[in-house]
Formats: C-alpha cells, structure tokens, sequence
C-alpha cells in the first residue's frame, strides 16, 4: 500500500484541548498529532507527508515525491518541524496534490490510501446553500474525492482530532465568558462525508489516543 498523510498544519491546530496519556497536562491539536506520527515505519510500501492549509508541502521525503519509509528516522525530523500557520485550509488542493503524488510516484500495482487529519471545518453539503447549481468537482472536496476514489482507485481514512467535550472543557478552564469563535471547535462533519465518498472506513474521532492506535495499526503486520 502506498500512503499520503494530509497534516492540517492551519490555526486552530495551536488549541491546547487534548489531555495527555495520564491526563496531566494538555497537549495542542499539533503535539497530539506529531506524537502519533513519530512511531510510524516500515509500512508497506512508498510513504509521503504534506503539510496543508490554503497551501500545500510535501515534508517527507525532502524531494516532495514519495518514498519507502525504512527505519521512520527521517520522518520523525520532518514530523518535529511542523507547524501551526496562521491560515485556513482548502481541502481540494490538498486532496487533489495528493492523489497526484499516489498516481506519479505509487508503486505499479499497489493500492493508493490518502490519510486526511484534522480538526475539521465548518461546512454545509452544497445542496444546503443553492438549487440547481452546477457544482465543479475541483470546488468540493467531496465531489473530488468521488471522483479520486471512482477514476484512480485512491482511497481516503480520515481522522478527527478532538472532539466537542474536549474543546468545551478546555474553553470553561479559561474562564471567559464570551461564546468561542467557531473555527476553533472541532467539526468533523465534512470528514464524515469525505470518508464516506473515498471509500475509506468511518471517520476515527477523538483524542492521543485514537490517532496512536490508528497509525500504530498502519505500521503492524497486515495492517
């Protein structure tokens, strides 16, 4: 299997609202993320990291193409540089870089596995918002993602970090009184839809400890 992880590198990644393993301390979206990426290796097959937001990188390898894993060391270094930016995301562009990198440098024969993590996005289907409009697929992720998934077979998991009573209990510890800005609650909704139109498993939701069994899994033996 050849895989493209899509890391939400956007602003709302910064929230600190995802306790640790022993509940000690609080991790940010970004820390829980790179923890459970740091133990990935040997997978079976070619292997990319891209960081998006309204912009998109490959990280890992440092040629931005795609490559075997081996041992996971240069992977964890990319992982540690990560960060949070200032900007959105466009969830297209990523999706569509990235199954441009599985259909370029996949291995003839392999099966194609796009892996999108995110604290998700404020979003309605578009039949909610127009009647009749013709809707381009590269202006929907989900329509793309059909359209992936139909024409080159790429597949699409999708994780949701946190969750609302995670974010809520993090937003009454700051004791303030006025509503939290919507970009910072996680919505995982419209990942709900993606995995469904990619054909991938349901949307896996939660905190360290969801993301860690589910890449742990990608790196065990027929996985």
């Amino acid at each position: 299997m050849d895989i493209v992880v899509l890391a939400d590198c956007s602003g709302s990644m910064a929230c600190d609202d995802i306790p640790d393993e022993e509940g000690q301390r609080y991790l940010t979206r970004m820390e829980a993320l790179q923890r459970a990426l740091r133990d990935v290796s040997r997978l079976p097959g070619r292997f990319a990291l891209a960081a998006f937001t309204t912009e998109f990188e490959v990280v890992f390898p440092g040629t931005g193409t795609m490559a075997d894993l081996g041992d996971g060391k240069d992977l964890r270094e990319a992982v540690a540089l990560l960060r949070c930016q200032e900007k959105g995301t466009d969830l297209g562009k990523a999706l569509y870089r990235a199954a441009d990198l599985l259909h370029r440098y996949g291995v003839p024969g392999n099966d194609s596995l796009m892996v999108l993590v995110s604290d998700g996005t404020d979003w309605r289907p578009h039949e909610a918002r127009t009647t009749g409009e013709v809707i381009p697929a590269a202006a929907d992720p989900v329509l793309l993602t059909a359209d992936l998934h139909r024409s080159l077979g790429v597949r699409l998991h999708t994780l949701g970090i946190g969750d609302e009573a995670m974010f809520q209990r993090w937003w009454d510890r700051q004791r303030r009184e006025a509503e939290p800005p919507e970009f910072l609650r996680p919505n995982h909704r419209l990942l709900a839809e993606l995995a469904r139109a990619g054909g991938g498993e349901p949307t896996r939701s939660g905190g360290l400890d969801v993301l860690e069994r589910y890449f742990a899994g990608l790196s065990s033996p027929g996985s």
